[in-house]
């Protein structure tokens, strides 16, 4: 939660942030300002790896309490969609990941509820998976990814 609230305040209370939203939103403009696009560029998807490195980490030796090659698998599908259900941004991001958190537990003591010891356990396995598909295709309305997110950007073209 701490460092939801830093990233937040990073990306949109400091310069360095300005730079590093306006290299995804408008490259041209923030190169035609002296702004090395490519540079921020690899620094973003530098911090992104190292964010979703301590996020697995957190999992995989606190919630988990072991790693093997399938700990973390279906993880990074719900933590994309929690960036996009947040609507890409960082406090956003972080109630979506805990609406799913919440949802994904219930899958762990859902045998200790009496609502929902009725329930055949692998319904309550699916049901954050389902959950996110269905926020995902039906709450989340519009929600705009960076204008050049996925592009490539070349210096002095258009």
């Amino acid at each position: 939660v701490v460092l939801a609230i830093v990233v937040w305040f990073v990306i949109f209370k400091t310069p360095f942030g300005l730079r590093l939203r306006s290299v995804g939103e408008h490259p041209h403009a923030a190169d035609s300002l002296g702004i090395n696009v490519n540079r921020m560029r690899y620094i973003a998807v530098g911090l992104s790896g190292f964010f979703g490195g301590i996020g697995g980490s957190v999992f995989a030796l606190t919630v988990a309490q072991n790693f093997s090659h399938g700990t973390i698998s279906g993880q990074g599908f719900m933590a994309l969609a929690a960036v996009v259900f947040g609507k890409w941004h960082p406090l956003g991001a972080l109630g979506a990941a805990a609406f799913f958190g919440i949802a994904q537990s219930l899958s762990v003591v859902g045998a200790g509820i009496p609502l929902l010891n009725e329930i055949p356990q692998i319904f309550l396995q699916i049901a954050p998976y389902l959950l996110t598909i269905l926020a995902l295709a039906g709450y989340i309305g519009r929600a705009d990814a960076p204008k050049s997110l996925g592009t490539p950007f070349t210096k002095g073209s258009r």
